[in-house]
């Protein structure tokens, strides 16, 4: 007696569906917007360049500081939980230095990251309470 091979059908092979999702993504990603504001945009139907206006560069320093000042209460948090090894105590350290150092933060910042460098407890606590305080105030004055 002879088997029959029987083929699945192409719908049902696992390599056209991990093809499908590729360019599902690719097809997303493309229909995505321009998220760059100092890209000049062009209107359709208008043979005009509008220009977007670029970000100021206090606009810059407000937005690295909140971001800055919420990893950094994030991590304050989680140290007094407990849920943050040293590891990503460095980790998390130096990306809040990242989003500070061009900020009037800055001087904190570079004290914090150089005390967590040096291995210095004490040092490092009293920078990130400098920190802490320095984001508390400007989380309340709502800049």
């Amino acid at each position: 007696m002879e088997q029959q091979i029987i083929k699945k059908p192409i719908y049902k092979k696992w390599w056209m569906w991990v093809g499908g999702l590729i360019l599902l993504f690719i097809l997303l990603g493309s229909l995505g917007g321009n998220e760059n504001p100092e890209v000049a945009e062009v209107v359709p139907g208008d043979n005009q360049v509008v220009e977007t206006p670029a970000i100021n560069n206090e606009d810059k320093e407000i937005t690295s500081k909140r971001n800055g000042c919420n990893a950094l209460l994030l991590l304050a948090n989680d140290v007094q939980a407990g849920k943050v090894t040293d590891t990503q105590l460095g980790t998390r350290i130096r990306s809040i230095h990242s989003d500070l150092r061009d900020t009037s933060f800055k001087n904190v910042s570079q004290d914090l990251l150089k005390a967590f460098e040096a291995n210095n407890l004490q040092s490092l606590q009293v920078n990130m309470l400098s920190l802490v305080a320095l984001c508390s105030d400007f989380n309340t004055r709502g800049n």
